[in-house]
């Protein structure tokens, strides 16, 4: 997806990336709303349905998506979502949501 030149992916995290999507923040005002994105990938490693991408503009890292996957139920629901303070009102928390949906519509059974 490109939004503005940029070309906007879900990636996975690997031990080089981690730490700069931990350094991921929402403003102060939401924070009260969004778990902090260390809490949530901890929460990831302990959750076999967890699935989880950083959401990159271009080689940026700019936000974090979570969602609860359990195809056999079929169940599929956002669990985290989140644009770092820097980026929001641009457009890209939107792509984020329609790749997560582009996703999810891959995944057995998912009718919503």
């Amino acid at each position: 997806m490109t939004l503005d030149n940029e070309t906007i992916t879900l990636q996975e995290i690997t031990d080089d990336s981690v730490l700069s999507i931990c350094k991921l923040s929402v403003n102060e005002k939401q924070k009260k709303f969004v778990a902090h994105n260390s809490i949530s990938l901890s929460q990831a490693c302990f959750s076999k349905h967890a699935w989880f991408r950083a959401i990159y503009a271009g080689e940026i890292p700019i936000g974090f998506v979570m969602l609860d996957d359990q195809p056999q139920k079929p169940e599929y629901y956002l669990w985290r979502f989140m644009i770092d303070e820097k980026y929001q009102g641009k457009g890209f928390g939107k792509c984020g949501i329609e790749l997560l949906i582009k996703y999810v519509r891959t995944r057995p059974n998912a009718t919503e």
